[in-house]
């Protein structure tokens, strides 16, 4: 969860991460293939300022209803700038050894 927020989360893409390309396992910075999602659950607020955001929130679900489709930020102009996601996290694979039981 992007926690200074009403209800935004990262998250891949809606075909998610493929593990293997042709058979190998990929490795390395892939925080490129996440985004920054609207769960739309509650009425956005300007980040970091509001009452109605995780770490202010008196309750669970406190703030006004949405009820609206989940969407990535940037399609629901809500008129408030969210950072980037490299701004605010890091996702790395690092490929292992395979565990034999």
């Amino acid at each position: 969860m992007f926690g200074q927020s009403n209800d935004l989360f990262y998250a891949p893409g809606d075909d998610g991460i493929a593990l293997f390309e042709k058979g190998v396992p990929i490795q390395g910075d892939i925080t490129s293939r996440f985004y920054l999602w609207n769960a739309a659950t509650e009425v956005n607020e300007e980040p970091g300022f509001r009452a109605n955001q995780a770490p202010r929130q008196f309750a669970p679900n406190a703030g006004p209803s949405e009820r609206k489709p989940v969407r990535r930020v940037e399609d629901v102009k809500d008129g408030f700038t969210h950072p980037s996601v490299d701004q605010v996290t890091r996702v790395t694979v690092t490929a292992g050894a395979a565990m034999v039981n």
